[in-house]
């Protein structure tokens, strides 16, 4: 079934949804960051984020288990800089190591991208964690 989308305030068709098959052509798809300076638990929502970028982390983090109903596939980065000094990082059981070890802390003033996708029934594999 084909559906046409109508822009409504200037009168004109913005696109066409197929049921079956949906293809977008030069579009950019906007990432979703929550921000935050600083928190001890960090919990992304795959509903609403694709991520997270925390500023100055000023105290140990544990990155929680996401919430949502992730799909196989689906990408979270968190880009993780402390404020000055060593943070310990602990995750949550759905995290799991591939290839390396999950990182255990923060290295002073730099940022660590951390970068996981969900592969299987509340596991998310952290593919690369990497200091910039």
């Amino acid at each position: 079934m084909t559906k046409v989308l109508l822009d409504t305030d200037v009168a004109a068709v913005v696109g066409v949804v197929d049921d079956a098959v949906a293809t977008f052509t030069n579009k950019r798809n906007t990432r979703r960051f929550s921000t935050v300076a600083s928190t001890t638990t960090l919990t992304v929502s795959v509903a609403d984020y694709d991520g997270a970028l925390v500023t100055a982390q000023a105290a140990d983090i544990t990155i929680a288990n996401p919430t949502g109903t992730p799909v196989i596939g689906d990408v979270i980065a968190i880009y993780l800089t402390d404020n000055g000094t060593t943070r310990a990082i602990t995750f949550g059981s759905n995290f799991k190591a591939f290839g390396a070890a999950l990182p255990t802390d923060t290295t002073v003033s730099k940022t660590l991208l951390i970068t996981a996708q969900y592969y299987a029934t509340d596991s998310f594999a952290v593919l690369s964690a990497e200091l910039q």
